[in-house]
């Protein structure tokens, strides 16, 4: 049986996990390739799969960036398989 995820993380395909903490400036959500050493995962067009906000969990604007750092994160890792590179 494996462990239950932290409650701030959701697994997804290829060891890509999304994140999201509390930071000094507001809350960080971001994309990470664990496989790789946890680096921010990027995107199909090179650029890095993170948002910053002011509002926490359970607020709309949490929910609307979550839901597109999930997006463009499940883009990239469907990309990756079609292509070959993971």
């Amino acid at each position: 049986m494996t462990e239950p995820s932290p409650f701030n993380e959701i697994p997804l395909m290829n060891n890509v996990v999304v994140h999201w903490r509390l930071a000094d400036d507001g809350w960080e959500i971001a994309a990470y390739r664990t496989s790789s050493g946890g680096g921010i995962l990027r995107s199909v067009t090179g650029d890095r799969i993170e948002r910053k906000l002011v509002d926490g969990p359970g607020t709309q604007e949490f929910s609307q960036a979550l839901g597109w750092v999930m997006m463009i994160a499940c883009t990239k890792i469907q990309s990756d398989r079609i292509n070959g590179s993971r």
